[in-house]
């Protein structure tokens, strides 16, 4: 249970930072985006159109500054993720320090080597989009 929680939250962080540094892609490209969700922001931004219909009117500068914030609070989602995530590892870690002999040792060293590459991809995906645009 420790595992898959931990997971989990891993799968949901790297989601969103993959995400947040593949917006301009994405839209480019159509392709659904964490930021396609209302969850993320107001309604109005939820589907996949680069701009929504009833947004084309507004200055650009306007839906820079709501994208900025729909941006702001996506990236707020994948810290809390990766927070829980952290959590959620150290956990699971004490638990496996009670097995005995090398075995549990031996799952945390991996553990923490599949989370570190987690981690350091998201950061990656936050300087630059790093997938191979389609078109």
């Amino acid at each position: 249970m420790l595992a898959a929680d931990m997971n989990a939250h891993i799968g949901a962080f790297c989601r969103a930072y993959n995400d947040y540094g593949s917006i301009t892609r994405d839209r480019a490209e159509n392709n659904l985006n964490s930021v396609n969700f209302p969850e993320v922001h107001r309604p109005s931004y939820s589907s996949i159109q680069a701009i929504p219909p009833e947004e084309k009117d507004k200055p650009a500068e306007a839906r820079d500054e709501e994208m900025q914030g729909i941006k702001a609070r996506l990236l707020e989602a994948a810290e809390l993720e990766r927070e829980l995530a952290l959590a959620g590892a150290e956990r699971l870690y004490t638990e496996l320090e009670k097995e005995e002999g090398v075995a549990g040792k031996r799952v945390i060293e991996c553990l923490r080597v599949y989370l570190g590459a987690c981690e350091q991809f998201s950061d990656m995906a936050v300087t630059k989009d790093v997938t191979n645009s389609v078109q």
